[in-house]
């Protein structure tokens, strides 16, 4: 039998441990964002992750989609979670993410998600300060892809 003290109790109530506690019970959407980081980042970032907040809405880059028929290029609101690390990551100091989820009617699976990273004194990425993905089916990897591309040089 496992015990748990009070605090570990706490937390496993609000959801996977890793909310702040301080804005109430995480809603479906960002249970499910957060579902997404566990998956599609790496190791060291999830592993450095001190707390995470439910973000609502936060403005984001819309990706160029496939066929670009009817597609608008330029921000859009995506729902977010804004996850806070223990501790600076890489040279560039990457203190957190915003990650955002925008679904689409589509189909049940299809969406795109983007990243937006924060860094210590608010310094701030030349040119884009978002990037986002389209997905079909797994979201996780478009998360992986995007990470990988555009974020992983800042975490060195």
């Amino acid at each position: 039998m496992k015990i748990h003290n009070f605090k570990s109790f706490i937390n496993e109530a609000i959801g996977f441990g890793l909310f702040n506690d301080s804005q109430g019970r995480p809603n479906k959407i960002s249970t499910e964002i957060l579902n997404i980081v566990l998956k599609g980042l790496p190791k060291k970032i999830t592993d450095n992750i001190n707390y995470v907040e439910p973000n609502g809405y936060s403005l984001m880059i819309s990706p160029p989609t496939i066929s670009n028929k009817g597609q608008s290029t330029g921000e859009n609101d995506y729902q977010s979670i804004f996850i806070n690390f223990n501790s600076p990551v890489g040279s560039q100091k990457l203190t957190g993410l915003t990650i955002g989820l925008r679904k689409r009617t589509s189909g049940p699976d299809t969406g795109y998600i983007g990243i937006k990273p924060s860094f210590e004194n608010g310094k701030s990425l030349s040119g884009q300060s978002s990037f986002a993905a389209e997905f079909y089916t797994n979201p996780e990897e478009a998360l992986e892809k995007l990470f990988n591309d555009n974020i992983l040089k800042y975490t060195k």
